[in-house]
């Protein structure tokens, strides 16, 4: 029986692919744990790369792929009862990062889905870096969120409401019979939050495990990160069609 399945998009991922594949098979875990690659068109090592692990490889062309497309479709093969999404550059940190994120739906039978801590690369851009210890996902408090009700989440402030349904596919987990229920958006950019802003007003809850640890970061430049940051806020602070917001073309996983 299959405890967990891990699901990695990748696309030209060999820069840290190897560190990350390394990482979750040197996890130290009773769990029994399958892990699904899904590649849409990879010109680097990355197929290389994975073709040393005992993963399952779904290729997909590259006008396929979607945040939560893509997503959706490797979790459409998953067998275990819970789901892991990961990306091709965030590197599980220690030997307990599986065990310590699937441990924690034990404390809760309403948790729909559990996201994990983001440590930083030192030397990675210095917006990006202080960009991501100041927020939720760079914090090291654990937390439960939930809504009590739709009325309850109208009246909070827009900003209340996005820290509320923050959520983190960068390194994250559902549970498979809730993701059957709920699937992610198939949208461009913050599919995750979306995700979660719906589980939640559904009566489950999120929690956020900073015993389970990613290193992740991005060497990007203000400019990017300053669109970035003004799309979120107007995906969730606004009633637009967030589909059709995007950023600029290199794709981030």
């Amino acid at each position: 029986m299959t405890d967990v399945s891990i699901i990695i998009p990748v696309k030209n991922g060999e820069r840290y692919l190897k560190q990350v594949l390394s990482s979750i098979f040197l996890q130290i875990t009773d769990l029994n744990y399958e892990v699904i690659v899904i590649d849409s068109g990879s010109s680097d090592r990355s197929l290389e790369i994975i073709s040393g692990f005992p993963v399952r490889l779904i290729k997909i062309a590259p006008r396929d792929f979607g945040h939560g497309k893509t997503r959706n479709y490797g979790a459409s093969f998953a067998k275990g009862k819970i789901i892991v999404f990961i990306t091709q550059d965030a590197v599980p940190k220690g030997r307990y990062w599986l065990s310590n994120l699937i441990k924690t739906y034990s404390m809760d039978e309403k948790l729909a889905g559990v996201y994990c801590r983001q440590i930083p690369r030192p030397f990675e851009n210095p917006v990006s870096v202080e960009g991501i210890r100041n927020w939720i996902a760079g914090k090291d408090e654990f937390k439960i969120t939930e809504i009590s009700s739709e009325a309850e989440y109208n009246r909070l402030s827009s900003l209340e409401k996005r820290l509320l349904i923050n959520f983190d596919n960068v390194a994250s987990s559902m549970k498979k019979s809730v993701w059957e229920q709920f699937r992610l958006p198939e949208a461009t950019f913050a599919a995750d939050h979306q995700w979660a802003k719906n589980v939640l007003l559904n009566g489950y809850k999120i929690a956020f495990q900073p015993e389970s640890t990613v290193v992740h970061s991005h060497d990007r430049n203000a400019a990017y990160e300053f669109k970035r940051r003004f799309i979120d806020h107007k995906i969730n602070y606004q009633p637009v069609s967030y589909t059709h917001l995007t950023l600029p073309t290199k794709r981030i996983v």
